[in-house]
């Protein structure tokens, strides 16, 4: 382990560059997904966003719901990339079953 320990080794730098990237990421996309949806709600006061199932493109607040809808999708990724490289460490915990029988109850 010398080498890591020197500094060598590239993968633990890129791992930190790319959880950082992720992380950034997904602050970005929650704050659009955020700033879009409050954007479609002003603009149709009178409508009932929740129950509007299909929207059409010449409609108003269809560019608004369209970059809601696509930055959900890209924060629901990144945040599955995120967990995903915590693999490592999730591999190092091992889980325990305790029993308890009924004679100490």
């Amino acid at each position: 382990m010398w080498w890591f320990q020197q500094g060598l080794c590239l993968l633990p730098a890129a791992l930190v560059v790319w959880t950082v990237a992720l992380k950034n990421f997904v602050i970005l996309n929650s704050r659009s997904v955020f700033v879009s949806s409050v954007i479609m709600y002003t603009i149709l006061s009178g409508v009932d966003v929740p129950r509007k199932l299909h929207w059409l493109p010449g409609e108003p607040g269809y560019v608004p719901h369209m970059v809601s809808t696509v930055s959900e999708w890209f924060l629901a990724f990144s945040f599955i990339s995120f967990f995903l490289t915590y693999i490592r460490d999730f591999q190092v915990v091992v889980p325990a079953v305790l029993h308890h029988s009924a004679e100490y109850v």
